[in-house]
């Protein structure tokens, strides 16, 4: 339990990504996850810096999340929201309730290690799911890639070279010995 926040939260290494589960955590943290009760709604949304998810129950009236945006939880317990308008795909666009953040899986897929969304193109890890991961390779690979790339054209070049020294020379012992 981190002790900044008005209220008790929970790291988490993921949010749950569908009602089952959303519900089934709700139930864990004993908080409400029926239409009836407004407050004490459970949550569960990456931190302001995006280096680790938080589940909690939230204390206010669970807000309705402007199309264009995710949410983040900043300060002492504010639920913030930021656009997200840049992303490769899953920005919403339309409004929710916040605790259906869990409907927008891009607004829950952080890489908290370089501390960004990984649909947002600036975020330098584009490898976070499979699909992702299809179509990119990692450091590794790309440079492999690269140095056999810059491997096979110096080959080549070295061997059109050689021919063509090898004909000039050729060629040029050819005619010493017709004219000479």
């Amino acid at each position: 339990m981190k002790n900044k926040y008005r209220y008790p939260v929970y790291s988490v290494t993921s949010c749950p990504t569908n009602a089952a589960n959303w519900e089934t955590a709700a139930r864990r943290r004993n908080c409400s996850f029926d239409d009836v009760k407004p407050i004490n709604r459970y949550m569960c949304v990456p931190i302001q810096e995006k280096t680790e998810f938080l589940e909690f129950c939230y204390d206010q009236i669970r807000p309705m999340v402007q199309p264009g945006n995710c949410i983040e939880l900043a300060g002492t317990g504010t639920l913030n929201q930021v656009r997200c308008n840049a992303f490769r795909k899953g920005c919403p666009d339309n409004p929710y309730l916040s605790d259906s953040i869990y409907q927008h899986p891009a607004c829950l897929d952080v890489n908290t290690n370089d501390k960004c969304y990984y649909e947002d193109p600036m975020c330098p890890n584009i490898t976070a799911t499979t699909e992702r991961a299809d179509l990119t390779m990692d450091g590794a690979g790309s440079s492999w890639v690269a140095g056999a790339v810059i491997g096979s054209l110096a080959l080549v070049a070295i061997i059109i070279l050689d021919v063509l020294f090898r004909r000039r020379i050729f060629g040029y012992v050819l005619a010493t010995n017709e004219y000479g």
